[in-house]
C-alpha cells in the first residue's frame, strides 16, 4: 500500500484530499498544526489507514519523520485569509518557508513526487494585468508594489520550490507539480467551511448588502481534491503548472446564480467602487479585494484537462451546494 503525506489535512481542501485517497486505498499521513485538530479530523474522515502527526509550516519540529516512508506527498497547508494582514510576512514567510521544508524533505526521502497546492493568485497579478486571459506560463510579479500579501505569498513559494528542484541532479532529482486553483467553493467535510466560501456566506447573511464589482473564477472543492490525486501519478504532469478554474463570473452574476436556486437573500444590487474603499477601511476581509476591482480575468485550462483528464463541474453547481452546505449547517 503506498503511503501519502497530506500536509493541512484539517483544512477545507487538505481533507477533501485526503478522504479520496483513503477512498482510493491510499495510506495517508495527514500533518495538523496541533493536535487540538485531530479528533475533528478523525470524526470527519476517520479511516483505519489515516494517521495524523503535529508539523508547523515555521518549525522543523515533525516534517522529517513524518515525509520519512512516504510515496508521494500533496503538500497543501499554506496561510489564507480573505483580508489584508498587517504585514505580509503574516502570509510569505510561512509559505515559503513550509514548503521549502516540505520539498527539501521529500529530496532526501526520495519521494516520487511532490503536488503543492499553490493559486491563480500566482498566476494573474502584475503588471500584464491589462490582460484579460491567462494560462500557466503567466506569472504574478511580487515587485508589483501594489500586490496582495496572498498573491506574493504564494508566488514566492512556488518560485523557491521550483529553484530549489531545478538546482538538483541526478539522484537527488525530485518530481514537483502545481495546483492553481481559482475560488475553491463547495461543501466542507468539517466545521471549517474554509475561507473561500465565506464570499458566498456573506452573500448570504446579510453583511454584504451589495455585490463589489468583482470577477473571479470558481471551481468546486472535490474538483480541486480530485486533481491534485490525479497529479500525484500523471505521466506528464511533472513540472506542470495546473489552473482550475471552470468559469469566471461578476460578484452580481453569483448572486443572480443563488436566487436562481432559492436563495432570494443575495443582494441585487452593486456596490459603487467609490463607496467598498470606504467600507474597506472598516472591514478587512473587503481590504484585499481593492487592487482587484473591475479586473477581469479568465483562464486556459486546457492542459489541466488534457494532462489530468479534467471534467469540470459547473461553477453555478459548486455555488448552489455551498450554498445548500451552509444552509444544513445553520450557518446561513
Amino acid at each position: 500500500m503506498e503511503k501519502v503525506l497530506v500536509s493541512g489535512v484539517s483544512g477545507f481542501i487538505g481533507m477533501h484530499c485526503a478522504k479520496q485517497l483513503l477512498d482510493k486505498g491510499y495510506q495517508v499521513v495527514g500533518t495538523t498544526r496541533s493536535s487540538s485538530k485531530h479528533d475533528e479530523v478523525m470524526a470527519a474522515i476517520g479511516h483505519e489507514n489515516l494517521s495524523l502527526v503535529n508539523a508547523d509550516l515555521l518549525s522543523d519540529e515533525g516534517w522529517d519523520s513524518a515525509i520519512e516512508g512516504c510515496d508521494y506527498v500533496l503538500h497543501v497547508a499554506s496561510p489564507v485569509m480573505m483580508g489584508e494582514p498587517e504585514h505580509e510576512d503574516v502570509l510569505v514567510k510561512p509559505a515559503k518557508e513550509g514548503t521549502m521544508r516540505v520539498v527539501q524533505l521529500a529530496a532526501k526521502h526520495k519521494v516520487k513526487r511532490v503536488v503543492i497546492t499553490s493559486s491563480v493568485a500566482a498566476v494573474s497579478y502584475g503588471p500584464h494585468h491589462h490582460k484579460d486571459h491567462f494560462d500557466d506560463t503567466d506569472w504574478s510579479d511580487i515587485n508589483d508594489p501594489g500586490i496582495p500579501s496572498y498573491n506574493k505569498s504564494k508566488t514566492v513559494a512556488e518560485k523557491a520550490a521550483r529553484d530549489f528542484v531545478d538546482g538538483l541532479s541526478g539522484d537527488d532529482k525530485l518530481e514537483i507539480c502545481t495546483m492553481h486553483p481559482a475560488l475553491v467553493v463547495g461543501p466542507s467535510l468539517s466545521s471549517d467551511i474554509g475561507e473561500s466560501n465565506i464570499v458566498v456566506k456573506r452573500m448570504l447573511d446579510g453583511s454584504t448588502p451589495g455585490t463589489p464589482k468583482l470577477h473571479m473564477g470558481f471551481v468546486d472543492v472535490r474538483d480541486v481534491a480530485q486533481m491534485h490525486v490525479a497529479a500525484m501519478t500523471a505521466e506528464g504532469a511533472s513540472g506542470q503548472r495546473f489552473i482550475l478554474s471552470e468559469s469566471s463570473m461578476w460578484m452580481s452574476e453569483m448572486a443572480d446564480v443563488l436566487r436562481e436556486a432559492g436563495f432570494d437573500q443575495a443582494p441585487k444590487r452593486n456596490i459603487p467602487n467609490f463607496l467598498l474603499k470606504i467600507i474597506a477601511m472598516f472591514d478587512k476581509d473587503l481590504a484585499g479585494t481593492i487592487p482587484l476591482l473591475g479586473r477581469v480575468g479568465t483562464y486556459d485550462i486546457s492542459k489541466t484537462k488534457d494532462i489530468l483528464g479534467w471534467q469540470p463541474t459547473k461553477a453555478a453547481v459548486a455555488i448552489t451546494d455551498t450554498a445548500k452546505h451552509l444552509k444544513e449547517k445553520g450557518i446561513i
